[in-house]
């Protein structure tokens, strides 16, 4: 290799980066050049109550065990539409993930509900306070 190629792959590599901070299809961006940093992922496990961090526009995503085991199933997640977009609800494999978006700032509680199968007595299985950030 002589010293007139070594610019041509210097410009390649920085039109490579430029390329994929731009696109917005490029999913692997490093975070200290723009990139996506990712859902904030809570594994709601054990506890009841948790408290979480986001920034305005990121996902928050809510993954917990599934609680059929002890005879209840979910009766629905409580959550204010102002502040939040449920995107998707996945229920398998005994696990449960919500992934939510965050729509304003501020403070707001999401409630992930359950009830006995044996009854209809509504209770709360997670609550998760959660402050978003802009």
């Amino acid at each position: 290799m002589n010293c007139r190629s070594k610019p041509v792959w210097l410009f390649f590599l920085l039109g490579l980066v430029v390329i994929c901070t731009a696109g917005p299809g490029c999913s692997m961006v490093p975070t200290w050049v723009g990139g996506d940093p990712g859902p904030s992922e809570v594994q709601a496990d054990g506890e009841q109550e948790f408290t979480e961090s986001v920034t305005l526009g990121e996902i928050l995503v809510l993954d917990m065990r599934d609680p059929g085991l002890s005879g209840y199933e979910f009766a629905g997640v409580v959550f204010d539409p102002a502040m939040f977009r449920l995107d998707t609800v996945l229920e398998e494999d005994s696990r449960a993930r919500y992934e939510f978006t965050a729509l304003a700032v501020g403070e707001s509680v999401v409630e992930v509900r359950i009830k006995s199968r044996s009854d209809s007595l509504v209770e709360i299985y997670k609550r998760i306070t959660v402050t978003v950030e802009k």
